[in-house]
């Protein structure tokens, strides 16, 4: 059967998906030394995204894919018995927006759990990885409104299938909509995608990462 994929906001029921999305990644070496794949790591990004599910005041978005032809069957109720609703699809790529409606935009230990998990120390996510980000952010955007695009990322065996470009999709037309630019701190490899969506490498680079720091004109609006 023919893969029918759906974007939709997560819900609670959709986390445990989209935390075996990022791991699968996020999976350097380097990345592992912050988001540690173990029990503990994956239970502080699963509260990380479950804030932004049930809090939508913080303005994060966090955003699947799911593969609906996974859902052919029933969902069983309580007792095992089909009750006749579909299951929701298997994620298979995940993304997190966060619109910011401008001025100081708030630090990592607002937008993610700030109480690391077993092994990583707050030194090492904030000074460590989050703050060059956060300075070549501010740097490049000031205090405009804007959408940032946090993390995007897609399993393995369901990349090359368009389904990042659906997640870009999401936020640049979200933006366009309120004629709002769009920025992201991008990995080299994924340069060529971004600037397809009309993000430009911005000079303020930081030398604390190697994250390059790119950015979107907001759409004029009629």
């Amino acid at each position: 059967m023919a893969s029918t994929f759906k974007v939709s906001p997560a819900t609670v029921s959709d986390v445990p998906g989209a935390v075996a999305v990022f791991f699968s990644s996020f999976n350097s070496a380097r990345a592992q030394e912050i988001f540690p794949p173990t029990e503990s790591g994956r239970r502080w990004l699963a509260d990380s995204i479950t804030a932004s599910i049930n809090r939508p005041e913080l303005g994060i978005s966090s955003v699947v894919v799911t593969d609906e032809s996974e859902s052919a069957l029933a969902a069983a109720d309580v007792n095992g018995v089909g009750n006749g609703r579909k299951e929701k699809g298997k994620v298979v790529a995940f993304a997190t927006w966060v619109k910011h409606p401008g001025g100081e935009f708030p630090p990592w230990d607002k937008r993610w759990n700030p109480n690391p998990p077993e092994g990583v120390t707050v030194e090492m996510l904030g000074p460590g990885f989050f703050d060059a980000m956060g300075r070549q952010h501010k740097s490049a955007m000031g205090e405009r409104p804007h959408f940032f695009l946090e993390s995007i990322s897609t399993l393995p065996e369901f990349r090359k299938r368009g389904l990042a470009s659906k997640l870009l999709d999401w936020g640049v037309d979200a933006a366009d909509e309120l004629g709002w630019e769009c920025y992201l701190d991008g990995a080299a490899g994924a340069v060529p995608l971004y600037k397809k969506y009309g993000f430009v490498e911005m000079p303020e680079k930081d030398p604390g990462t190697a994250s390059l720091p790119m950015a979107r004109p907001g759409k004029k609006l009629v």
